[in-house]
């Protein structure tokens, strides 16, 4: 009520913007702060309901009871989605240590432990990197964890490789050349305890070039989850009513380099090669055995059933009975007599010429009425 009311209404527009803009533009300062904002913003809200869930008696309660965390890599399992979300690792140690009271030792075994990575790129140069002095000027007590996590990795590298700076350089988490900057992606190799790829030659490359040195100093911590169809549950969970199917053409083992194996499933005594050559009885049986089964399954989840059987009461009245459906009659002119009779009759009346719709409709009532 000070009168700066301009002010007021930029302050709310700034804090609403973390929310408002997707994705923004982050080639000039501004751009990449809000970025960042998000970043957090987003990592903030969601470990700080990831602790009170944890500390919760049951869901959806605000009640605490756990009052340790010595479960909570049991309970909780954090997938970092490449490096956006990488701030969950100094927030989770900010808000253990912080506000939780957890010793720094403990605070960082239970980080590692609940945080897990995935890598979605090869190049580099695709791999965030905050300048320090952004990060520094919006989260100052995250740096500071930051600083610290680094200087602790940087001595495990040192014990690990004396002397050598090359991999010190590479492995850290502050960039040194030109502006310092974090670089994210090495921070969420420190800060979990697993690393993956998703696909078989994408983690090589990764265990061979981005994180050769991390690999080579953390080979437990490399794996690979493929990010696709798993080709064994592609194939058996439609054929559950065709046992015969799927003991017989179904038994394909799909090692590394095999799955050209599923081409076996598309020929064969009792089979067919393609789709459209038909089935047999049985085959046509097993499969509307198979299509109910999942009709019911997906009834049971979203309780809605094929279009047309949806249960009436979610439906407009007029589809509530099928039954009573009737098909949309094609339009029928009315012959001219009756259309030069109605522009007769609005033209006694006094009216202006009739639109070519408008005479077809009074020529309608017209012969109802008579």
């Amino acid at each position: 009520n000070s009168g700066d009311y301009i002010q007021a209404v930029l302050d709310r527009n700034v804090a609403e913007n973390i929310s408002r803009v997707l994705y923004p533009n982050d080639n000039f300062f501004e751009g990449k702060e809000l970025r960042l904002r998000q970043e957090y913003f987003m990592c903030a809200a969601t470990l700080q309901d990831i602790i009170r869930r944890y500390k919760a008696s049951r869901f959806g309660s605000r009640e605490a009871v756990r009052t340790t965390f010595d479960s909570l890599p049991d309970k909780v399992a954090i997938q970092l989605n490449d490096t956006h979300p990488a701030l969950a690792i100094p927030e989770l140690l900010r808000i253990l240590l912080d506000v939780e009271g957890v010793p720094y030792d403990r605070a960082w075994d239970l980080v590692t432990r609940c945080c897990a990575y995935t890598n979605h790129t090869v190049l580099p140069e695709a791999l965030e990197r905050w300048p320090c002095s952004m990060l520094e000027h919006v989260l100052p007590r995250h740096m500071q964890l930051i600083y610290h996590i680094n200087f602790l990795h940087l001595q495990e590298v040192q014990k690990r490789w004396p002397g050598d700076m090359g991999r010190m350089r590479s492995m850290s988490l502050i960039e040194e050349e030109g502006e310092k900057r974090v670089n994210m992606a090495n921070l969420c190799v420190v800060g979990s305890h697993a690393v993956n790829g998703v696909a078989a030659i994408h983690s090589d490359i990764l265990k061979a070039t981005v994180f050769r040195d991390f690999y080579e100093m953390w080979p437990e911590k490399f794996q690979n989850k493929t990010n696709g169809i798993t080709p064994r549950r592609w194939c058996v969970q439609p054929g559950a009513g065709r046992p015969h199917l799927r003991e017989d053409r179904r038994r394909v083992d799909y090692a590394p380099g095999e799955a050209a194996g599923i081409e076996a499933l598309g020929a064969g005594p009792g089979l067919p090669a393609r789709r459209d050559e038909g089935e047999t009885g049985e085959q046509a049986k097993a499969g509307g055995a198979d299509r109910a089964r999942h009709g019911r399954a997906r009834q049971r989840r979203v309780a809605v059933r094929r279009a047309g059987e949806a249960h009436p009461r979610v439906q407009a009245p007029a589809a509530q009975h099928p039954a009573r459906h009737h098909a949309v009659q094609p339009h029928q002119a009315r012959p001219h007599r009756a259309l030069h009779a109605a522009h007769r009759h609005a033209g006694w009346q006094g009216g202006a010429r009739l639109l070519h719709r408008q005479a077809d409709h009074r020529a309608r009532l017209r012969s109802r009425q008579h």
